[in-house]
């Protein structure tokens, strides 16, 4: 943050407001002391240095921890509002936001002419609040991310997954590869690919929309699906974009060679909480369209995908109680 008018000037004049408190008490607590001790010094004197002890009617004497104690309680009545003064000032000057409601920092909007419409705009704040709306924005999805991940360790949805394609006799197929997708619960009308692809590795963390391909169409429907040859006779990204509702990237990623597909639906106590997807390069992999279909509504009800809709509901219910759910889409009408 660039120096201001509260880092330069106020927060040092609260520093030496403390300082002159604390100056204060300490030279008054000395005098005290010096105080006693010199009464206890004549005293002594005048019982001429005897050890009889002195009678004080109606007094007593005060003990050391007594007064150590008493000390510290004037020290923090002293500080407690200069000490709240600074904390505020700090939290002023560094919370930008803050700094721009209360007129403390520069300001986007730097003049308007008379009748209205001439407005300059204050470059420097504007770059300030464009990095300001880039970064929170980015905070949050790196935020969500680094939670997906480690939810789905606890959960070792990773091994989940395993054990799916394992048991339903998977693993050998031509060019497998399998993952899990969710509903996200930062941006609701988003499939998120939670773990990376078994057993290849990478994807994770990717976001596609429910309108999505196969998977959006088995997290809309709430049914399996399976494909044998995907999109025969879609051979171009055009055609793709101008059929199928694709945008140009998430044509050319259908078009990877991958006609295989399953897009298995995993329900927890009946609410569908995530979806197992797993393709390969080989056409018919596993069998045609019908055939595919049916091999992913029998791998639905296995032990192996129950197994893994508990772990889907462990993760996302933490994650939906505290993250916050961001709407992109347009108002109808």
């Amino acid at each position: 943050m660039r120096p201001n008018i509260l880092t330069i000037a106020i927060l040092p004049a609260a520093v030496a407001i403390v300082s002159i408190c604390i100056a204060d008490l300490l030279l008054r607590q000395d005098f005290i002391q010096s105080f006693k001790i010199d009464g206890s010094f004549a005293t002594l004197t005048e019982n001429g240095g005897g050890n009889e002890e002195t009678s004080h009617t109606g007094s007593q004497t005060t003990s050391p921890s007594v007064h150590t104690s008493s000390g510290i309680v004037e020290l923090l009545r002293v500080l407690i509002w200069p000490l709240t003064l600074i904390l505020g000032l700090i939290f002023v000057a560094y919370n930008r936001r803050l700094g721009r409601v209360l007129g403390l920092g520069t300001q986007l909007i730097r003049k308007i002419s008379a009748g209205g419409v001439e407005i300059e705009i204050n470059s420097e704040t504007l770059q300030l609040v464009q990095r300001e709306l880039r970064g929170t924005f980015q905070e949050l999805v790196d935020g969500s991310a680094e939670e997906y991940e480690r939810l789905s360790l606890i959960q070792d949805i990773g091994e989940h997954l395993k054990n799916v394609v394992i048991e339903n006799g998977l693993k050998d197929t031509q060019d497998m590869r399998a993952t899990v997708h969710v509903n996200d619960v930062i941006f609701p009308e988003y499939l998120y690919q939670l773990v990376d692809y078994y057993p290849k590795g990478g994807g994770a963390h990717r976001r596609n929309s429910q309108r999505f391909g196969i998977i959006g169409r088995t997290w809309r429907t709430g049914k399996s699906h399976g494909t044998g040859n995907a999109l025969f006779g879609y051979v171009s990204v055009d055609a793709l974009v101008e059929n199928w509702g694709m945008t140009e990237e998430e044509a050319r990623g259908q078009l990877s060679g991958r006609p295989s597909s399953l897009s298995i639906v995993v329900k927890h106590e009946g609410i569908p909480v995530g979806i197992v997807f797993v393709d390969s390069t080989a056409q018919d992999a596993f069998g045609n369209d019908i055939e595919a279909t049916e091999k992913s509504k029998k791998i639905e009800e296995s032990t192996s995908v129950k197994g893994l809709a508990k772990a889907l509901a462990a993760v996302l219910a933490p994650l939906r109680t505290a993250a916050p759910s961001l709407s992109i889409l347009g108002k109808k009408g």
